[in-house]
């Protein structure tokens, strides 16, 4: 059992326990009637899901720690990725890609110092790609996308800038109505910034095939890249071992 196993089964099991949530939610707003029999089966149908995601997470857990984890599976995230954390530099030479997702402000210059810093004593700096995702005309503040840029040269690392087609006010208008804490719009957004990460990561996944083989320390048949982890607003790209 790998940790990249269960940080997939942790977010299946996040993600059905807000379906529920949200099921919930809509079965207790419909009158009574056909449609809200079908928000009852829709709540039976994420129930039924969210307990085989739980119990798949738990499993995973189990195998990889020896302990079964008791508490909801944002808490074992948020528990898994801090053990993570503890070694960055370990895992940034597993990586064949560090994203920085940045804005330009504060939280995002001391995420990426850090990640440099740490990337600089992995003796990987050339896997650390900035990443801006602009928010589209009338929404961003002019000459952010200018600073996350500089802030970028400043460091020597390579740029990125992605966009959801329409940007913010667009998908606030195809949608009707502005985000809220439980419905966000960030769908169509995270999609249109993984096709250009994936062509990001697939330039950097060349650029580590053209490096050295890894010393014998860092572990054997870890060269397959698998997936693009999240932490905060550093995005790694894992690569699994024996694969």
């Amino acid at each position: 059992m790998s940790d990249t196993v269960l940080l997939d089964c942790l977010r299946l099991g996040i993600q059905s326990g807000r379906a529920v949530r949200t099921a919930r939610r809509a079965a207790r707003r419909e009158p009574p009637g056909p449609k809200q029999r079908a928000a009852h089966r829709r709540l039976r149908a994420a129930g039924r899901r969210v307990r085989h995601d739980d119990e798949a997470w738990r499993r995973a857990w189990q195998a990889l720690h020896g302990t079964r984890f008791h508490g909801p599976a944002a808490t074992a995230s948020t528990t898994f990725l801090a053990r993570l954390g503890a070694d960055p530099q370990a895992l940034i030479r597993r990586a064949d890609a560090v994203l920085v997702h940045t804005s330009a402000g504060k939280d995002s210059v001391v995420a990426l110092h850090r990640t440099v810093m740490a990337a600089k004593a992995a003796g990987c700096l050339d896997k650390v790609v900035v990443v801006h995702a602009d928010l589209g005309p009338g929404t961003e503040w002019p000459g952010v996308r200018e600073l996350a840029q500089r802030q970028a040269e400043r460091y020597g690392l390579r740029f990125v800038v992605v966009a959801a087609a329409g940007g913010f006010l667009g998908m606030v208008e195809a949608r009707g109505m502005w985000p809220d804490a439980a419905r966000r719009l960030w769908c169509v957004n995270c999609t249109n910034r993984f096709r250009s990460w994936s062509d990001t990561l697939s330039t950097c996944k060349e650029r580590c095939a053209a490096r050295p083989p890894p010393p014998a320390d860092r572990g054997a048949g870890q060269c397959a890249p698998d997936r693009v982890r999240h932490q905060d607003r550093v995005h790694t790209r894992v690569r699994r071992p024996g694969r």
